[in-house]
């Protein structure tokens, strides 16, 4: 899965995500939900398209883990890629 989506971002010409807006709600004193809103990038800055991602993370033995991901951009990424 991951594979494929590296593979796509090649195939855009993804050079990296930019965050545009970050926001952190606490659920717990050892939990947190963290939504961002991504742009992605090319090489000279042009924007290919922007989604959202909401990530769960725990603390677990002192560091911070994720343990979910919900996010739009699989539409997003097929339509970048003509389908």
């Amino acid at each position: 899965m991951l594979g494929g989506l590296i593979g796509s971002y090649r195939r855009l010409g993804v050079a990296g995500g930019v965050p545009l807006e970050l926001e952190i709600s606490e659920l717990t004193a050892r939990a947190c939900s963290v939504r961002v809103h991504w742009e992605l990038r090319r090489d000279d800055g042009s924007a290919i398209y922007d989604f959202a991602a909401i990530y769960t993370l725990a603390q677990v033995a002192g560091a911070w883990r994720g343990f979910a991901i919900v996010h739009d951009e699989l539409p997003k990424l097929q339509a970048a890629l003509g389908r």
